[in-house]
């Protein structure tokens, strides 16, 4: 059995109960002492005694503090009331100060949304001048494809009255008053469009397809005017020789009007990329190729039209006319697309005016 004792130091000593009554040593202090259950009892008796002494002044201390504490609630409640009666006339006029610097601050709010529209407008350089040059020219080449789509539009109309109902004069005048005209103003807008579009900045190197679509729509109007002369007999007075030229004229205006396109397409591809449009920027040269191979599978279904109703069928007609209007159809459905495509464009150069 082990008993607790403690030391002349305040040391806790556990000791056998052997030891009791003899020298023992302290082994924190190396004190000797003699262990007796009579210091443990008076030391104990001196803390409780200071223990009492503490609590009663504690007590006394606690005493005051409650006496003090109604006069300190007392006077707050006093504060309280006094602080109530001088804020009633304060929040009035503080509700009218708030409401004076609400009203003011809508005037500034105003007066600063003013100063950024006023602030907003776009610093023109010369870049920005250019491709504003170019976005209308873009306009005017939208306009001309939409020209395009009708001839479409207008020539299968004529192909399958032709070749349905044989009326002859109303495909005739489908195709010489409606789609004919349709095609010049398109070479027309497409000239415009390439003339205000040598404006555009050297840095997009795309000046190359503009002169060489440039050239291609210029070789159209002189094969017009021949076309014209040789209708007119001018050019050569036999009929035979007339029509030889009036067909190599018409092949050589086509390939022009197809290489004319192409170029177009390759410019468009080089201004998307130049305005970082770069997912879209194959997708003009790959409308103009559907366009072209379109209008060969066209040509070629009704040049052989009288040879398929001779050697199959004059059922053939319905044929001929149901493929040259489905190829047709998907060939307006391609320019109507690039025409959507067109208008990206300008949004994505009237983006960069406006930011830059």
């Amino acid at each position: 059995m082990y008993l607790c004792v403690v030391c002349p130091q305040g040391h806790p000593v556990a000791i056998a109960a052997a030891k009791l009554g003899s020298d023992v040593a302290c082994p924190q202090c190396f004190t000797t002492f003699h262990a007796a259950l009579e210091m443990d009892g008076r030391h104990h008796a001196r803390k409780e005694e200071s223990r009492s002494r503490r609590s009663r002044d504690d007590e006394d201390d606690d005493d005051d503090d409650e006496e003090e504490r109604p006069k300190k609630k007392a006077k707050s409640r006093q504060r309280d009331d006094d602080d109530d009666d001088d804020e009633k006339p304060r929040s009035k006029k503080r509700a009218s100060k708030d409401e004076d610097e609400d009203e003011d601050e809508d005037e500034d709010e105003d007066d600063d949304e003013e100063e950024e529209d006023e602030e907003e407008e776009i610093v023109w350089t010369s870049r920005k001048r250019q491709l504003n040059i170019c976005s209308i020219g873009v306009l005017i080449l939208q306009i001309s494809t939409y020209f395009l789509a009708f001839f479409y539009f207008f020539a299968g109309l004529a192909v399958a009255i032709n070749e349905i109902l044989e009326w002859t004069d109303v495909a005739w005048f489908f195709f010489y008053i409606l789609s004919i005209p349709l095609l010049f103003l398109n070479i027309a807008a497409n000239m415009i469009c390439l003339f205000m579009n040598l404006a555009i900045p050297s840095k997009a190197e795309a000046r190359g397809p503009l002169i060489g679509a440039l050239v291609f729509h210029g070789a159209l109007v002189l094969i017009m005017i021949l076309l014209l002369l040789t209708w007119g007999g001018v050019l050569m007075s036999d009929p035979q020789r007339a029509e030889r030229m009036s067909y190599l004229l018409g092949g050589l205006f086509v390939l022009c009007f197809f290489v004319g396109l192409i170029s177009i397409m390759a410019y468009l591809s080089k201004l998307m990329i130049f305005m970082r449009q770069h997912l879209q920027s194959s997708q003009p040269v790959t409308n103009a190729g559907f366009v072209v191979l379109f209008s060969v599978l066209c040509m070629i279904i009704v040049s052989l039209s009288p040879w398929l109703k001779d050697f199959i069928g004059g059922w053939m007609c319905f044929v001929v006319a149901f493929s040259v209007d489905l190829i047709s159809g998907w060939a307006i459905r391609i320019l109507i697309q690039h025409g959507a495509l067109l208008n990206r464009l300008r949004s994505g150069i009237a983006d960069y005016i406006r930011d830059a």
